[in-house]
């Protein structure tokens, strides 16, 4: 096939190499939703980390671009629990850490394995996965992936919340 050929461009000659799309739209729009959103909270986290143990906002900036955005996000949500529990504030958020360990486990399988064609009909999604080396299916149901992207809205927005709970208030801090 040439690939200059107006029948058939680039598209065709993908897919005749490679052979069809295996992901539908849909299942390209929901991954995409949820490393965006991901992206969207890993930003807000370091966020909180780092400006909780800054001693003005620029050293913040600082620390969050080299240090803390460098860590594994396990270890970003230890340190979470540990300022939380440190700061008096894991009961304000009980459920933050758990929502946020739950959600980034959907996001590596979504960034790291193969979500199955979505049919409206099926009440689960199948994501393929190799971890270790070893191959897993996971299952997510419709109903529990609804929750899991609205506790992950709702986990930004507690973000919010801790970041003012946790930086001081003092205008120096901020004027910095």
């Amino acid at each position: 096939m040439s690939t200059d050929d107006p029948q058939g461009g680039a598209e065709a000659m993908f897919e005749q190499m490679l052979g069809p799309e295996p992901a539908t739209t849909t299942t390209h729009r929901m991954r995409a939703r949820v490393l965006e959103r991901a992206t969207r909270i890993e930003m807000a986290l370091d966020e909180v980390l780092a400006d909780a143990y800054a001693r003005d906002a620029s050293a913040g900036l600082w620390l969050s671009s080299e240090v803390v955005s460098r860590l594994s996000v396990n270890d970003r949500l230890r340190h979470l629990d540990h300022l939380l529990k440190e700061r008096d504030l894991d009961g304000r958020w009980p459920f933050l850490i758990e929502v946020l360990r739950r959600f980034y486990r959907l996001r590596n399988d979504l960034a790291h394995g193969f979500l199955a064609p979505v049919r409206l009909d099926d009440p689960v999604l199948w994501v393929s996965t190799v971890k270790r080396g070893k191959p897993q299916v996971q299952s997510y149901s419709v109903e529990g992936l609804a929750w899991l992207l609205r506790a992950a809205d709702q986990a930004q927005a507690d973000l919010a919340g801790v970041w003012a709970a946790v930086v001081p208030t003092d205008g120096a801090w901020h004027e910095a």
